[in-house]
């Protein structure tokens, strides 16, 4: 994150270290009390490594946004940045009514869950972090790419208990057996599908892309694993201490005896190592004794 936040356990509210709009805002070089949720008990917070937006939720399921707005991250129906915290208006919207539980913060994108276990989300579309199933067409008029910036389901999604964002892309963990889905962006193998849907667009030359996955779709090589936490490491029930992971490999955030890019399982020390190495699906981590 580009800013500083977390949740004060005595009164449940919290500080904020750096204002999200530097172009018209200072920075923050200590703990400032936000008086807009004085007296709003937080139960909890919500950003994400990429994010210049945050997340509050309410005790009794409201959401708060602030920060950058430039693609609909906020959900409020415009582009325009929040400097306070603003409350998430659901009418007329699928998120109608629900009372929200967690939820996470992407680069330009937001994905809320409802107590129901369904999810909503908003923002950018461009690469289906949305987890919509769609991808609308680039406006021509404008330049725009898909942008959502109201609540909208997220669809194949039921029985959430967490969701954690990428830049580009989204992971969710459903049911009782933590099943991990994922969607958005595949270039570096982060949705752990084992590929990263690379393909050249042009016929006489070479123009690389990557081929959005706007649909969530399980991973399968955590299928036996019941996933506890999800994020930039995956905590699975198992007596073993073990560590799945799977996310682009850079400055020492692996360490493993191979390189190159994997589309199975492999197993490797939680020690850092410095590589390049790019992992399309889960990655099993031992720690040491």
């Amino acid at each position: 994150m580009r800013h500083s936040l977390r949740s004060l356990k005595s009164d449940r509210h919290f500080p904020i270290f750096k204002l999200q709009d530097e172009d018209q805002t200072p920075n923050v070089m200590e703990p400032s009390r936000i008086y807009t949720l004085k007296d709003v008990p937080i139960v909890a917070v919500c950003g994400g490594p990429s994010a210049a937006h945050c997340v509050a939720i309410t005790e009794d399921g409201r959401a708060f946004l602030w920060g950058r707005n430039e693609a609909g991250q906020l959900g409020t129906g415009d582009r325009d940045n929040r400097q306070v915290p603003t409350e998430l208006k659901t009418q007329s919207t699928p998120a109608d009514g629900v009372k929200f539980v967690a939820g996470a913060c992407g680069k330009s994108h937001t994905v809320l869950i409802a107590d129901s276990g369904d999810a909503y989300a908003f923002g950018s579309n461009k690469h289906g972090q949305l987890g919509i199933g769609i991808i609308a067409k680039k406006n021509q008029k404008t330049g725009d790419e898909d942008m959502r910036l109201t609540p909208i389901h997220c669809a194949g999604i039921a029985g959430a208990t967490q969701v954690s964002c990428g830049a580009e892309f989204s992971a969710w963990v459903c049911g009782d057996d933590g099943s991990v889905y994922t969607a958005g962006l595949p270039q570096y193998g982060q949705l752990g599908h084992g590929t990263d849907h690379e393909y050249n667009m042009a016929s006489s030359s070479v123009k690389i892309a990557y081929d959005p996955q706007p649909m969530p779709r399980h991973v399968a090589g955590l299928a036996d694993v019941k996933t506890l936490k999800l994020g930039t490491y995956t905590l699975p029930q198992n007596p073993a201490r073990l560590f799945l992971r799977f996310r682009h490999l850079r400055f020492g955030r692996f360490n493993t005896s191979r390189e190159g890019f994997f589309s199975i399982p492999i197993r490797s020390r939680v020690q850092t190592r410095d590589t390049s190495t790019q992992y399309t699906r889960p990655t099993v981590c031992h720690t040491k004794d």
